[in-house]
């Protein structure tokens, strides 16, 4: 399986991401969040280095690979001026076997865990409220829930905004609609402000802090 992704033990690499880090991290910004920093599946990395460094370990295959990540973001938050999180691709069960992420060390290192739930549309979306409640209960820091947002139509428009209005039910640090264009946020937001059946089944469902947050839009568009 191929992948696009750089060893995570390559020394280069993750000399240059610290070093990116350090320099952001002397201006003004209120922290940093990374992603990608992880192995993209189990079977990866095999290169001669990671199999020198995991026999050299004396750790499991697994153990080590989580070993390795977490050590480097300890390194990260080391240099981080502000609130430090990650990303991560959203597997709740394996994620330490697939990607080294073991949640309760890199727990202990984070302010919160941003969790990336991604689509071209939600016109079917009971498995984004599956997967923010596995992560809330199973996760021992706050949690941020991103959405894709680049919906340029009132259909996939109305199943977003109802996916975020059940994700407003949990206990939730925030929701990140995520779009390249910022008109695409303006017309998401306008649409919850002007579509009356939409605010209507808010109320109706009594999605109480949806409504609030429609609301606050209510005043800026």
């Amino acid at each position: 399986m191929p992948f696009d992704f750089i060893c995570p033990t390559n020394p280069e690499y993750r000399a240059k991401i610290l070093s990116y880090i350090e320099e952001i991290s002397r201006e003004n910004i209120e922290g940093v969040t990374l992603n990608l920093y992880h192995f993209p599946e189990e079977e990866f990395c095999v290169c001669s280095r990671c199999v020198e460094l995991w026999r050299k370990s004396g750790l499991n295959w697994t153990e080590w690979r989580a070993q390795e990540i977490t050590s480097f973001l300890k390194e990260a938050k080391r240099l981080v001026k502000g609130t430090f999180a990650v990303e991560m691709f959203p597997d709740p069960v394996l994620a330490k076997e697939r990607f080294g992420i073991d949640f309760e060390g890199i727990a202990e290192l984070v302010d919160y865990f941003h969790v990336p739930l991604s689509s071209r549309d939600y016109l079917t979306n009971y498995w984004v409220d599956l997967l923010a409640r596995d992560f809330v209960k199973i996760l021992k820091k706050p949690v941020v829930v991103e959405v894709s947002a680049e919906m340029l139509n009132d259909e996939k428009a109305d199943a977003l905004l109802k996916t975020v209005a059940y994700l407003s039910r949990h206990d939730l640090m925030g929701v990140l609609m995520l779009v390249h264009d910022a008109e695409n946020a303006r017309q998401i937001c306008r649409y919850a402000v002007n579509n009356s059946d939409f605010r209507e089944w808010v109320r109706k469902y009594e999605f109480a802090k949806m409504m609030q947050i429609v609301d606050r839009w209510a005043k800026l568009y």
